[in-house]
């Protein structure tokens, strides 16, 4: 059986394949973060701002041993939607390895237009 999109065009509808596919995009996306901060062409700023959001979110975690809260997360979350938007659709592609419906998640996620 071949895989049908859903409502959001990233994950199919079969039985049992969501919670594999969405661990595969998390993956996926991970791969793409630490490449593109590896990569020297990302403005260093935007590394710089991923790094501080990441370092709040542990320093919170450590300091009042709890799972990280909403606001951090956010902070985190523009944070990376910064750094995918200062890479560029170009850094963004070369360094993406999941799938077609993901990179056109991870694009509109960082507000990244072709």
């Amino acid at each position: 059986m071949s895989p049908a999109a859903d409502s959001d065009g990233v994950f199919t509808a079969e039985p049992g394949a969501v919670w594999r596919q969405r661990a595969e995009l998390a993956a996926d996306v991970g791969r793409l973060i630490t490449d593109l901060l590896r990569d020297p062409r990302v403005p260093a700023g935007s590394k710089a701002l991923v790094g501080a959001g990441a370092a709040a979110a542990v320093v919170h975690a450590v300091w009042r041993r709890r799972l990280v809260g909403a606001v951090e997360f956010g902070v985190l979350a523009v944070a990376l939607r910064q750094l995918i938007a200062d890479a560029g659709y170009e850094l963004v592609q070369e360094h993406w390895r999941g799938t077609d419906a993901g990179f056109a998640w991870v694009l509109a996620l960082g507000g990244v237009a072709r």
